[in-house]
């Protein structure tokens, strides 16, 4: 299609799961199992993945397939050919908790938004589901930790700018009482950094390993909790960093009146971690996010 329009392209074979490794590797056909898209325009080289779905982005913004190196299929190819690096991602979840002990006007309202390759997984998997399937699952997902939720789905609010590969979801749902259905509002408000793990890998820390760990980079994840209402009680501001092997992890807490708000921050600072490091990148991660869970206290008047 490219050449029909008069612009050079080529087939370039990819290796979905050696990626760049494949420079590694003896040549071989046997190397390769995908295939993404190479082309000029302007004197600048580009590559797409036409399998993708739902991708935005317009060719500033558009996220280059992350497999690090490829063969071009071209007869003036005599070695393999690296492909650009991925752009950073960016994700970031704000979860605003209004508490009312007369379980009138409690309320949830979550902010969703997302850039770069986490938009295009988030637009991908709204075409895959539908729209109200994808709401019912972050909804479900969130009445795991609150059982008196009331879910919303239809609330749901989809900002999408497809050209600068940004996508904005917006819900609100109600919440009677943050503790079980029915019985009165415990003393205490409790909740983890759960919307970190919408795009930190989840691991196996008894894995063995002999080949380093991909990791999603560059990436920065942050998720906001505020918990506010007359029954929330101020508690000390403070902060806690972590640095591990590839990682570098922060959580900031804020305290007013009627108010308290936790801001977890997650950023990657390498694209793998080696073989010898993992037990270590196991030990460091789980130390940072014994740091992840917000607890307020919530008295009775």
């Amino acid at each position: 299609l490219l050449r029909e329009l008069g612009i050079a392209a080529w087939p370039v074979l990819v290796a979905s799961g050696w990626r760049d490794g494949i420079q590694r590797l003896m040549p071989s056909t046997a190397c390769f199992n995908h295939v993404i898209v190479g082309f000029e325009l302007d004197g600048q080289r580009y590559f797409a993945d036409p399998t993708v779905v739902g991708q935005g982005g317009d060719l500033e913004r558009l996220a280059a397939p992350p497999f690090g190196a490829g063969l071009q299929i071209d007869p003036a190819t005599d070695a393999l050919l690296e492909l650009p690096p991925p752009a950073l991602a960016e994700l970031t979840l704000t979860e605003t908790f209004t508490l009312d002990r007369k379980c009138r006007d409690g309320a949830v309202d979550q902010v969703l938004e997302a850039s770069g390759w986490l938009a295009d997984d988030i637009r991908a998997a709204i075409l895959n589901q539908g729209q109200r399937q994808f709401a019912k699952q972050r909804a479900d997902a969130l009445q795991q930790n609150f059982p008196a939720l009331l879910p919303n789905p239809e609330s749901m609010q989809i900002g999408d700018d497809s050209d600068g590969n940004r996508i904005e979801l917006r819900s609100r749902h109600s919440l009677p009482t943050w503790g079980q259905a029915g019985r009165k509002p415990p003393d205490f408000f409790s909740y983890g950094a759960h919307g970190l793990f919408l795009a930190v890998e989840t691991i196996d820390p008894h894995q063995q390993r002999a080949q380093p760990f991909l990791l999603r980079h560059p990436l920065r994840v942050c998720h906001s909790v505020v918990v506010r209402g007359k029954a929330v009680k101020k508690q000390q501001a403070g902060a806690f960093t972590h640095e591990g092997p590839g990682f570098r992890y922060r959580v900031d807490v804020r305290s007013r009146r009627r108010e308290v708000r936790f801001d977890y921050r997650w950023e990657t600072t390498a694209a793998e971690i080696a073989a010898e490091q993992w037990p270590e990148y196991c030990q460091q991660r789980a130390a940072a996010l014994e740091r992840a869970g917000a607890l307020v206290h919530t008295p009775p008047f």
